[in-house]
Order: C-alpha cells, then structure tokens, then sequence
C-alpha cells in the first residue's frame, strides 16, 4: 500500500512538474508579447507627440496671422471712422 501511494505520489509530483514547464513558458511567451506591445505602444505614442508639436507650431502661427490681421483690421476701422468723422463735421460746417 505504502508503494502504491508512494507511486501515485510520484506520478502525480512528474505530472505537476510538466504543468509547472508548460506554465513557464507560457509566461515567458506572454513576457516577450508584453514587451512587443510597449514597444509599438511607445512608438505610437512618439508619434502623436510629434503631432501635437507640430498642431501646437501651426496654431502659434495662426494665432500671430490671427494677431496681425486683428491689429491690421483695427487699423483700417480707426481710418475709415476718422475719415467718417471727417465728412460728417465738413458737412455739418463744423470744419
């Protein structure tokens, strides 16, 4: 009887031993996947970083195209209003 567990004990220890391989290398294949997907992911994300740069460029010199056309347009209202001012003060006789 003592054999037989024995046996069994045994057998049961070679079978645990073979799940336990099986299980090392699926975490193994499992390891060199996480480090394939960070690095792609890690590429991505340099990717949208370098787009953003870009984004943030293009709308700092719209806002400057954005900034000079205002003053520029300022400008022009200033004119023309004087020049209003002007007709209506050489038509009222005031100049």
């Amino acid at each position: 009887m003592a054999v037989e567990l024995e046996d069994r004990v045994e057998d049961r220890l070679g079978k645990l031993e073979s799940d336990i391989g099986h299980l090392q290398t699926d975490v193994t294949e499992i390891k060199a996947d996480v480090r394939l997907v960070r690095s792609e992911t890690h590429a991505r994300f340099e990717k949208v970083t370098d787009r953003l740069d870009r984004l943030a460029d293009s709308g700092a010199r719209l806002e400057e195209r954005v900034t000079r056309g205002d003053l520029q347009t300022r400008i022009w209202m200033l004119v023309l209003v004087g020049t209003v001012l002007a007709v209506m003060a050489h038509g009222f006789k005031w100049i």
